[in-house]
């Protein structure tokens, strides 16, 4: 099976291409927007997300039942001369969907907007340590270890329907 580092999904919007580009065993996102694009136009949104919000560092965090989804702010840059100029960029809401809004640039050159890597946080409120993970043919993911968190996340009807008063082992 041919295997790939980047595939494009092509021009998304009008003068914006998305491309997925293979990052260690994670998938960016990368949007390219050409010249005198509109940014304004990337809108994305979610199947089975409650709700969406922002951090005091400007990720975005996303909430589902099964517990939040947290993107990396995202970065972006332009090169102009050959330099390589960051550019002023964070995610902006609406409603269920996300896009973003991006500081001043050279609207004569492509600008990159990098959502980084998206991951995801599995834990409590207080302290929970991570003992073994492994994933399945399938792709799923399994993590062991133990917790004192009363927040720790769980699936309704397990083994165990309470905390108990000390550490409990999560799975």
């Amino acid at each position: 099976v041919s295997t790939y580092n980047v595939i494009t999904f092509g021009k998304v919007w009008d003068g914006i291409t998305l491309n997925l580009s293979a990052h260690g065993n994670n998938v960016e996102k990368i949007f390219i927007i050409s010249p005198h694009s509109d940014v304004s136009q990337i809108r994305l949104g979610f199947d089975g997300v409650d709700s969406l919000s922002l951090d005091q560092s400007k990720r975005l965090l996303l909430y589902a039942k099964e517990g939040p989804l947290i993107f990396d702010s995202p970065i972006a840059y332009q090169y102009v001369d050959g330099k390589k100029i960051i550019i002023p960029v964070q995610y902006k809401l609406f409603g269920l969907e996300y896009g973003f809004s991006v500081g001043q640039y050279d609207k004569n050159h492509e600008l990159v907007i990098d959502p980084i890597i998206q991951s995801t946080y599995l834990g409590g409120t207080v302290s929970d340590i991570g003992r073994a993970i492994a994933i399945d043919s399938s792709g799923n993911v399994y993590v062991a270890g133990e917790t004192v968190s009363a927040a720790y996340p769980g699936v309704s009807g397990g083994a165990q329907s309470t905390k108990s008063t000390g550490t409990d082992i999560a799975i």
